[in-house]
């Protein structure tokens, strides 16, 4: 896997460098931001991301559950202790 720093502009994608990799290959393109202002650029979901803290806090409140053993050691690692 590579990570690469592109804009995107009326439809073309634009590497500031050449690319090190041949061939053919998959990729997956997430649009981060726009960079024309700070609008999320209509990308879903982005309402989340500006809500305040104070309303995103305990979001996460019931969805989560951990074992009742949790904190206890584990057994692979009893040649360490």
């Amino acid at each position: 896997m590579l990570t690469v720093k592109a804009k995107y502009s009326g439809g073309t994608i634009n590497f500031p460098e050449p690319v090190p990799i041949d061939g053919e290959h998959e990729v997956v393109v997430v649009f981060l931001k726009s960079l024309d202002d700070d609008e999320d650029a209509g990308i879903p979901n982005a309402p989340l991301g500006k809500r305040p803290l104070s309303e995103m806090r305990g979001i996460w409140q019931g969805k989560i559950q951990l074992a009742d053993d949790f904190d206890e050691p584990l057994d692979e690692m009893e040649e360490y202790m």
